[in-house]
């Protein structure tokens, strides 16, 4: 977040599934200093056997989030880790 700065977290974190894995999420938000827009971004987060962490963001404008939500978890369940 430092890049980010303006984001502020929304949500706590909740529990969830990237493809074949249990993860974490949660949401930020906050308003562009680039689009001067709203942006939610989603943290989707889960350790992988070998110790490292995978992380998948997905960011979309507020006003036009909902509309992105079922692309964002269709790439997710596609996702199969192996590490």
């Amino acid at each position: 977040l430092q890049e980010n700065s303006y984001l502020r977290q929304q949500t706590n974190y909740s529990q969830t599934r990237i493809g074949n894995k249990q993860g974490y999420t949660t949401t930020l938000a906050g308003r562009s200093p680039i689009t001067g827009r709203n942006e939610i971004a989603t943290v989707f987060t889960t350790m992988l056997n070998n110790g490292d962490l995978f992380y998948f963001v997905a960011v979309a404008p507020e006003d036009q989030a909902s509309s992105y939500n079922y692309a964002f978890r269709n790439m997710l369940n596609s996702i199969r880790l192996n590490g």
